[in-house]
Protein backbone atom coordinates (compact mmCIF):
# COMPACT_ATOMS: atom_id res chain seq x y z
CA UNK A 1 0.00 0.00 0.00
CA UNK A 2 1.29 3.45 -0.77
CA UNK A 3 1.79 6.02 2.02
CA UNK A 4 3.72 9.10 0.91
CA UNK A 5 7.14 10.21 2.98
CA UNK A 6 5.46 12.97 5.66
CA UNK A 7 9.12 13.90 6.09
CA UNK A 8 10.53 14.32 2.59
CA UNK A 9 7.00 14.70 0.74
CA UNK A 10 7.44 11.84 -1.77
CA UNK A 11 7.56 8.87 -2.34
CA UNK A 12 10.69 6.47 -0.84
CA UNK A 13 12.68 5.44 -3.35
CA UNK A 14 12.13 8.27 -6.19
CA UNK A 15 14.27 10.29 -7.68
CA UNK A 16 14.67 13.49 -5.80
CA UNK A 17 12.27 16.15 -6.54
CA UNK A 18 13.87 19.13 -9.04
CA UNK A 19 14.77 22.44 -6.37
CA UNK A 20 11.26 24.73 -7.03
CA UNK A 21 12.13 27.94 -8.84
CA UNK A 22 9.73 30.78 -8.42
CA UNK A 23 7.86 31.18 -12.01
CA UNK A 24 8.18 35.26 -11.10
CA UNK A 25 11.82 34.98 -11.08
CA UNK A 26 11.91 33.56 -15.22
CA UNK A 27 13.91 36.07 -16.79
CA UNK A 28 15.45 36.61 -20.39
CA UNK A 29 18.22 38.57 -21.82
CA UNK A 30 18.50 40.03 -25.26
CA UNK A 31 21.22 41.10 -27.63
CA UNK A 32 20.79 42.36 -31.18
CA UNK A 33 22.95 43.67 -33.42
CA UNK A 34 20.56 45.18 -36.63
CA UNK A 35 21.58 44.91 -39.28
CA UNK A 36 25.01 43.49 -39.14
CA UNK A 37 26.80 44.06 -42.35
CA UNK A 38 27.90 41.48 -45.09
CA UNK A 39 31.52 39.71 -43.18
CA UNK A 40 31.06 42.49 -40.41
CA UNK A 41 32.38 41.44 -36.65
CA UNK A 42 30.53 43.49 -33.94
CA UNK A 43 30.93 43.19 -30.44
CA UNK A 44 27.70 43.06 -28.20
CA UNK A 45 27.35 43.72 -24.65
CA UNK A 46 24.44 42.79 -21.95
CA UNK A 47 24.91 43.71 -18.15
CA UNK A 48 23.19 41.34 -15.64
CA UNK A 49 20.62 43.84 -13.18
CA UNK A 50 18.58 43.07 -10.55
CA UNK A 51 19.94 40.01 -9.45
CA UNK A 52 22.00 37.21 -10.28
CA UNK A 53 21.48 35.58 -13.37
CA UNK A 54 21.38 31.27 -14.35
CA UNK A 55 20.41 30.81 -18.43
CA UNK A 56 19.73 27.57 -18.97
CA UNK A 57 19.02 28.05 -22.79
CA UNK A 58 20.44 29.50 -26.25
CA UNK A 59 18.12 30.90 -28.72
CA UNK A 60 18.75 33.28 -31.54
CA UNK A 61 17.33 34.22 -35.00
CA UNK A 62 18.91 35.50 -37.71
CA UNK A 63 18.64 35.97 -41.55
CA UNK A 64 21.94 33.88 -42.69
CA UNK A 65 24.84 32.31 -40.47
CA UNK A 66 27.03 33.89 -38.03
CA UNK A 67 29.74 32.95 -34.91
CA UNK A 68 29.92 34.08 -32.06
CA UNK A 69 32.51 33.87 -29.07
CA UNK A 70 30.63 34.46 -25.77
CA UNK A 71 32.51 35.79 -22.68
CA UNK A 72 31.08 36.60 -19.28
CA UNK A 73 33.18 38.65 -16.73
CA UNK A 74 36.61 37.02 -18.02
CA UNK A 75 36.09 34.04 -19.03
CA UNK A 76 35.06 32.86 -22.62
CA UNK A 77 33.15 30.15 -23.02
CA UNK A 78 34.72 28.71 -26.20
CA UNK A 79 38.23 28.60 -27.20
CA UNK A 80 36.97 29.68 -30.89
CA UNK A 81 33.84 31.57 -32.04
CA UNK A 82 31.39 28.70 -32.84
CA UNK A 83 29.38 28.41 -35.74
CA UNK A 84 25.27 29.93 -34.75
CA UNK A 85 23.73 26.41 -35.80
CA UNK A 86 26.52 24.94 -33.54
CA UNK A 87 25.84 27.08 -30.65
CA UNK A 88 22.04 28.00 -30.80
CA UNK A 89 18.37 26.83 -30.42
CA UNK A 90 15.09 28.42 -31.90
CA UNK A 91 12.18 29.76 -29.69
CA UNK A 92 10.39 26.39 -30.71
CA UNK A 93 13.45 24.60 -29.88
CA UNK A 94 15.61 26.15 -27.33
CA UNK A 95 19.06 24.91 -27.07
CA UNK A 96 19.69 23.27 -23.63
CA UNK A 97 22.54 23.91 -21.62
CA UNK A 98 24.44 21.03 -20.31
CA UNK A 99 26.00 23.36 -17.04
CA UNK A 100 23.85 26.61 -17.18
CA UNK A 101 25.47 29.87 -17.82
CA UNK A 102 25.86 31.82 -14.39
CA UNK A 103 26.46 35.29 -13.95
CA UNK A 104 26.74 37.39 -10.93
CA UNK A 105 24.85 40.85 -10.89
CA UNK A 106 26.62 43.52 -12.56
CA UNK A 107 28.73 40.96 -14.51
CA UNK A 108 28.93 41.68 -17.85
CA UNK A 109 28.03 39.28 -20.70
CA UNK A 110 29.63 39.64 -24.35
CA UNK A 111 28.82 38.45 -27.42
CA UNK A 112 31.76 38.44 -30.24
CA UNK A 113 29.62 38.21 -33.71
CA UNK A 114 30.66 38.11 -37.37
CA UNK A 115 28.65 37.46 -39.94
CA UNK A 116 28.98 34.30 -41.90
CA UNK A 117 26.43 35.09 -44.88
CA UNK A 118 28.72 37.62 -46.93
CA UNK A 119 24.88 39.66 -47.06
CA UNK A 120 23.45 42.22 -44.36
CA UNK A 121 22.33 39.87 -41.34
CA UNK A 122 19.77 40.77 -38.88
CA UNK A 123 21.04 38.52 -35.47
CA UNK A 124 18.51 38.60 -32.52
CA UNK A 125 20.15 36.51 -29.04
CA UNK A 126 18.75 35.38 -26.40
CA UNK A 127 19.55 33.50 -22.80
CA UNK A 128 16.95 32.22 -21.44
CA UNK A 129 17.19 31.64 -17.62
CA UNK A 130 15.94 32.44 -13.92
CA UNK A 131 17.00 35.42 -11.92
CA UNK A 132 18.67 34.09 -8.54
CA UNK A 133 17.41 35.42 -5.06
CA UNK A 134 21.21 37.19 -3.69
Amino acid sequence: MYRPNPTLGAIPGAAPAMPQVDPGMHYTYGVEALPLGANAQVARQIQVVNHSFRANFLVAQSDGAFSCRLRVGDRYLSNIPIHSGNLFGTAANPMPLLVPISATKNDIIIFELQDLSGAPNNIRIGLIGVELND
